[in-house]
Parts: structure tokens; sequence; C-alpha cells
């Protein structure tokens, strides 16, 4: 959770902190609209080392990508309303690509199942 121009940014680690304890979310937004205020706690080994893991991951697999024929764009998170704008631009550009793509799994559908591009198998 960030604030950018007076705008609240979430993240998808914000939202499983909701659901998970909206009390703990409700702390996480006073600290962020009253600095100082309360002191959040330090982040433990366990909490780090997961936060490490994740974030390797995510790298592992968005490298995987690259490699492969996906075409993959990458939207800066510096500039709220740029990142809006472009990742609403790329979803609209890619529409019809996309309905191209599925076409095409389809053709070459073997046995009724095929491999997705994060290497999980899916039912067509």
């Amino acid at each position: 959770m960030r604030k950018q121009s007076g705008i609240i940014i979430y993240s998808p680690t914000d939202l499983i902190r909701y659901l998970a304890s909206p009390f703990a979310s409700w702390l996480d937004r006073y600290h962020l609209e009253n600095p100082g205020a309360i002191k959040p706690d330090e982040q433990s080994e366990e909490d780090e080392l997961l936060s490490r893991t994740s974030d390797e991951h995510e790298q592992s697999i968005l490298t995987g990508y690259k490699a492969s024929s996906c075409s993959v764009l990458e939207i800066s998170k510096d500039d709220f309303a740029a990142a809006q704008a472009a990742t609403l631009t790329a979803i609209k550009g890619k529409r019809d690509r996309w309905r191209a793509c599925r076409r095409d799994r389809k053709e070459r559908n073997c046995g009724n199942r095929e491999r997705h591009a994060c290497g999980k198998f899916i039912q067509q």
C-alpha cells in the first residue's frame, strides 16, 4: 500500500492481508495516513524469507516468459497514471491477438489438454 498524488494504491498483498485480517489492513492504512503515530512490528526472519522467495519466484517466471515465444510487456510502477494508461492500452491492443492465440491452440490441441504458458495443463 502506498500513496501517490493523494491516491492510495493497493497491491495484491494488501488485498490478501485484508482477507486474512481487516484490522491488520486498517493498521497499515492508519500508518500510511498518520506516519509516526504507531510503530509497525519489525518483519520477522520468516516474513523476510517468504518475501525474498516470492520475489525470486516471480523473477524466475518472468525470465521464463521472456525466454519463450511469449510477448512480454513490462510496465513501470513508478507513475500510477502512466502505468494505468499503459496497462489499458496493452489490454486493448492485445485483445485480437489473444483471440487468435486461443484459436491456434484449439487447432493444435492434442488430447483435449494443452500446456498453458505458466506450465499448468488446461482443459479445453
